[in-house]
């Protein structure tokens, strides 16, 4: 009876781990995701920054043909 309870108290060891390396790893992931995003709305506003300094030159010559 008493090696069963021991058996039963490393499972439940093992389980509480397994569920802390579980979370880290989820966190691990959704740290990576983030970064991702922010890589991408990096990009996104320096796309935006030259289709505006495009635009701006666009109009800048349209007026030079005026």
């Amino acid at each position: 009876m008493k090696q069963t309870e021991q058996q039963l108290q490393q499972a439940t060891q093992q389980l509480t781990q397994m569920q802390g390396l579980a979370v880290e790893q989820a966190t691990t992931a959704t740290q990576q995701q983030l970064e991702q995003v922010q890589q991408q709305i990096e990009q996104a506003a320096q796309t935006l920054q030259l289709i505006e300094s495009l635009q701006s030159g666009n109009n800048s010559f349209k007026k030079g043909l005026d």
